[in-house]
Parts: structure tokens; C-alpha cells; sequence
């Protein structure tokens, strides 16, 4: 896996610095980095950010607006017409709670994301949440749970859950 976000890494570099207008180069590289073409009328501006990039699954006319990060260690998929806002992240990955554990091995979930959902700019979505069809993650939300289809979800919400 160290090897994968290595190379996954020195390719983002690569296409971070190319010319905004240079759609050949960058449609190389993304093919690279996801192991495949994109689909039809997928859109995404740089910088974009990644750290394995083949269990990054885009559907069509998926949009992506500048400096997203997507650690797709676990899989995330975008289905048709999702619209990502800037700087949202998508995070699969994790470490345990005990700092006895932490360093010794990693956790995962997927990160599944249905049809014509808008996330704004800034969102985090966390390990293993689902969201449905059509709902609308407001800027900034830190999405820890699953959001059910036609919904807002909003803010952050950091609470106590144990102490040591």
C-alpha cells in the first residue's frame, strides 16, 4: 500500500502544477491515478488530492471543484451528478482509538454517495457514511452519520464520547 500512495502522490504532484488549460495532461494523469479513464463529462479542477486513487469510483457528469482530498484507502463512490464543492474531504481511513493501538494498524469504511447530491465547500464526510439521493451537505459539515435522500444536513458537531 506505501508504495501505491508514493506513486499516487508524485502523480497529483505532477498534476497540480500543470497549466489550468492543459486538458490532454491532466486527463492523462487522472487515468493514472484512478487506474482508468474518467466517464463521460466528469469534471475536475486542481488541485485535487489523493493517497490511493483506485478505490476512487466516479460516476458521469460527477463534478469536482478545486482542492478536494479523497483518501480512499477504504472506497468512495460518487454516483451521477453528485457536485462537490471546494476543499471538501473525504476521509476512509482511520486509526484505533487506544493510543496503544493507534500506531500499530489502520481502520476503514467506505464512503458511498448517491445520485445528485451537492456537497458545499469545506464538508468533511467520515469513514463508512451513505448519502442518499438528492440530499444537500451544507459548507463546512463534518458528516459523521448516514444522511438520509432529500435531506439538509448542517455545522459540526464535535461532542465528548469518552475520556482516558
Amino acid at each position: 500500500m506505501s508504495e501505491r500512495v508514493l506513486r499516487v502522490t508524485a502523480l497529483t504532484s505532477r498534476l497540480n502544477v500543470l497549466p489550468f488549460d492543459d486538458e490532454a495532461g491532466r486527463a492523462e494523469l487522472l487515468e493514472q491515478i484512478l487506474g482508468r479513464p474518467l466517464p463521460a463529462r466528469v469534471t475536475i479542477y486542481p488541485p485535487f488530492f489523493t493517497d490511493h486513487g483506485l478505490n476512487l469510483d466516479l460516476a458521469e457528469r460527477v463534478f469536482i471543484n478545486q482542492n478536494c482530498t479523497f483518501l480512499d484507502y477504504a472506497g468512495i463512490r460518487l454516483a451521477e451528478r453528485v457536485m462537490v464543492g471546494p476543499k471538501v474531504t473525504f476521509i476512509t481511513g482511520g486509526h484505533p482509538v487506544d493510543p496503544t493501538e493507534r500506531r500499530e494498524w489502520l481502520t476503514g469504511a467506505p464512503i458511498d454517495v448517491a445520485e445528485n447530491v451537492w456537497i458545499g465547500a469545506g464538508a468533511t464526510i467520515l469513514p463508512g457514511v451513505s448519502i442518499g439521493a438528492d440530499a444537500v451537505i451544507a459548507a463546512g459539515a463534518v458528516v459523521a452519520e448516514d444522511v438520509p435522500p432529500a435531506t439538509l444536513v448542517a455545522g459540526p458537531k464535535a461532542t465528548q464520547r469518552r475520556q482516558w
